[in-house]
């Protein structure tokens, strides 16, 4: 069912401010309104203040001139079918409510201004409503036919306004329409009283002598009971009338609820498939990522241990191929030197000359190369100033000694590693010629002799020879 959104305007003067002002404040008794609901009604803008005095306090602060039968004040109400607010149970929603509140009173600021003298909003009604009053003010004094003077400028205002509540979901109602709204308190008694159907006799007034002497008289008296007859059926008919719109209007909001409830019903049916085919997805799609997960957190661990592994073979690998460096050598044997540059000089000692280490290289003063490796430098210094000749097992318990057995075991295995690459080397061009195959020397084969027979048989006789 289209929901519609709806504007109507009030010109007020005089008393009507009052009475419209009393009517929105709930100050006089308001028959449509629930007393209970009172405390939901809101001030939306301005201040709750009488009217008259916000008219009067503005005319005399802007000098806003008036002529003597002037509108004041342009009442505005606003809202929409009830269905546009409702739920499929047909119950009020706050969220909707508000939505089309901020909506009306973001469209009402842009429109009227600082002309909006206040709104209020009503939810004690059936319906939710805003009801707000500006001052028409046209260049200076007050001009409601300037605003809103004709069905032209009427028109264009619901035009806008329309289009401003289309974005909810509102429809404009028909243009052109004739249709009047129905005074609702009114209405409202209308369907509390109870019907009675019954002619009031003192309503109708006897008939004169005159009238039944002739039969125009007669006639005539004959219509007048009939007319008023006919009025007080009327009057009492009429809250049948209203009772059997107001069944017409809860019968169509009805079906259209039923229609909106079974669109919801089919509505989370089709969300309830598609969630629980989402989650199904959902959760293959985490199983098999888990499984994922898990196996590559496996491998991840295996390559983990394997780095680790690999890491401590390097290391072990690094310190059995790491030799003592030269420096601390000396430094276990008592020197001291300074540096120089990239070098460390020591100067002489007792029987041991000025010695420098370069690049873990032992050089003498004059530069001679002594000695490379912690396992020579340590057997040649012992003899030197010791005078101790240690085999080189002896060099490797004192490293050992020193250093510990793990530096001391590389140093040797380095000086080890080292000697017997040096004797390849040495020894290479002589392996090389060993290794090379012998010449093979090939000789000519010798000529084969013939027997003497066959050489005689075969030879042919030389000149001069004689048979």
């Amino acid at each position: 069912m289209a929901c519609y959104s709806i504007l109507r305007l009030k010109k007020l003067k005089g008393s009507s401010l009052s009475s419209s002002d009393s009517h929105g404040g709930r100050t006089r008794d308001t028959p449509n309104a629930d007393p209970e609901k009172r405390q939901l009604n809101e001030l939306l803008l301005g201040e709750d203040r009488d009217l008259r005095e916000m008219v009067e306090e503005r005319v005399r602060e802007d000098g806003i001139w008036r002529r003597r039968n002037s509108v004041e004040v342009v009442e505005i109400m606003v809202t929409a079918t009830r269905a546009h607010f409702e739920d499929e149970r047909g119950e009020l929603v706050e969220a909707r409510i508000r939505v089309w509140e901020r909506a009306n009173v973001a469209w009402l600021r842009e429109k009227f201004g600082d002309l909006l003298l206040k709104l209020k909003s009503h939810r004690d009604e059936r319906t939710p409503h805003l009801t707000g009053y500006f001052i028409p003010v046209v260049d200076g004094g007050l001009n409601a036919r300037a605003l809103i003077g004709n069905r032209g400028k009427l028109s264009k205002l619901q035009d806008e306004y329309g289009e401003a509540m289309k974005p909810l979901g509102l429809e404009r109602g028909v243009k052109g329409s004739r249709a009047t709204h129905e005074d609702i308190g009114r209405f409202y008694g209308t369907i509390m009283r109870p019907v009675v159907l019954e002619i009031d006799r003192e309503r109708i007034a006897l008939p004169a002598r005159r009238d039944l002497l002739t039969e125009r008289g007669r006639e005539a008296y004959r219509d007048r009971v009939i007319n008023a007859t006919l009025k007080q059926m009327e009057e009492q008919i009429e809250p049948l009338r209203n009772q059997a719109l107001l069944t017409l209007e809860e019968t169509s909001k009805r079906e259209a609820a039923e229609e909106r409830a079974a669109a919801q019903v089919k509505l989370e049916q089709q969300t309830t498939r598609a969630a629980q085919e989402a989650l199904a997805r959902e959760r293959a799609a985490r199983e098999a990522l888990e499984q994922t997960d898990a196996t590559l957190r496996g491998a991840l661990r295996g390559l983990y241990d394997r780095s680790k592994e690999l890491e401590r073979e390097v290391q072990q690998h690094s310190r059995r191929l790491t030799d003592i460096p030269l420096v601390e050598v000396m430094a276990a044997l008592g020197h001291r030197g300074e540096r120089e540059g990239e070098a460390m000089i020591y100067p002489a000692r007792g029987r041991c000359v000025a010695l420098s280490v370069s690049e873990n290289k032992l050089y003498s003063q004059q530069g001679r190369f002594m000695g490379e490796h912690s396992v020579d430098v340590t057997i040649l210094l012992h003899k030197v100033e010791r005078e101790q000749d240690l085999t080189e097992r002896q060099a490797l318990g004192w490293l050992a000694e020193k250093f510990g057995e793990p530096r001391a075991l590389a140093a040797y295995v380095v000086w080890i590693e080292s000697g017997a690459q040096k004797h390849l080397e040495q020894t290479r061009p002589e392996r090389l010629e060993r290794m090379r195959p012998p010449r093979v020397i090939q000789r000519a084969e010798p000529e084969r002799i013939r027997p003497a027979q066959q050489r005689d048989d075969n030879s042919t006789p030389s000149r001069g020879s004689s048979r």
